[in-house]
């Protein structure tokens, strides 16, 4: 008797802590030798390393800051909007025609960026921004411009950081931390398992009887999943080929339709214009 083989890589991650955790439960509550305790206490620490490494890789650190850096961006765009709309209602009729002229080379130009989803948001805050860059001096100096574009585009900058350093975790650190801790508890499973069935040969099954044979169902539940997963994409691409098969037997059968009996293509009659079929 021993412990049966499973292809660790082919579990998804969720997979794979599932199993490692079903592993460790009820090697705790089955062993009780030093030797065997030893041999257990790696994989203890490894299924509590994916743990936490996959509780760590569901919330990204950087998601609040891009949050606020967000907020910002959109308070400094609504009173800048807001500030250059009301312009258009000055007293003096020379600066309410700069600030209608200002307006409508800018923000009219532009939906409501708040209601916007991210990516459509910056875009337009952005090119928004590039717009603003191209008043003329004496205009933003009439308007009194000049505080409410240091503070957007100050803003949008604060807001494409913190963006970078979400992605950036997200692709680096977030995918390295799991790895790091998957290929550390698959290291762990095979020592232990290793040394278990060493301690098989040295010491005989029958003490290990019963806890190799749950064990070994929980590995033949394991690679009933990956089985099953594999049968599924497997008749997934068969029915692909059937389909195809099929509409080239299909058309083969209409091209031969089209042959008379010497085989040659048949030649369709050609349609009657409009005028000689209604007469």
């Amino acid at each position: 008797m021993e412990i049966i083989n499973i292809d660790l890589t082919r579990l998804r991650g969720e997979e794979c802590f599932g199993f490692m955790q079903r592993v460790h439960a009820l090697s705790v509550a089955s062993l009780t030798g030093e030797a065997e305790l030893a041999a257990l206490a790696p994989l203890g620490t490894a299924v509590e390393a994916l743990s936490e490494a996959l509780q760590q890789s569901k919330k990204n650190p950087h998601t609040e800051a891009m949050t606020e850096a967000d907020r910002a961006a959109e308070t400094a765009f609504c009173a800048a909007r807001a500030y250059l709309f009301a312009m258009q209602g000055y007293p003096d009729k020379a600066v309410a025609t700069v600030a209608r002229n200002a307006w409508l080379d800018t923000f009219a130009k532009y939906d409501y960026l708040p209601v916007m989803g991210a990516t459509e948001k910056y875009g337009n805050y952005h090119a928004l921004l590039s717009d603003l860059q191209e008043l003329s001096a004496a205009d933003v100096a009439t308007l009194g411009l000049a505080p409410w574009l240091d503070a957007m585009n100050v803003a949008y900058a604060g807001y494409c950081v913190a963006r970078d350093n979400r992605v950036s975790w997200d692709a680096n650190y977030r995918v390295g931390l799991t790895t790091r801790a998957r290929t550390d508890i698959e290291s762990a499973y095979r020592t232990f398992v290793d040394k278990l069935n060493a301690l098989l040969i040295i010491n005989g099954s029958s003490a290990y009887a019963s806890f190799v044979a749950q064990l070994n169902v929980i590995i033949t539940d394991m690679r009933a999943v990956v089985r099953g997963r594999s049968s599924k994409a497997r008749n997934k691409v068969e029915s692909g080929k059937m389909k195809d098969e099929s509409e080239k037997m299909t058309a083969e059968l209409m091209s031969e339709a089209n042959k008379d009996e010497s085989g040659k293509w048949r030649t369709l009659p050609r349609p009657l214009p409009r005028e000689e079929a209604a007469r």
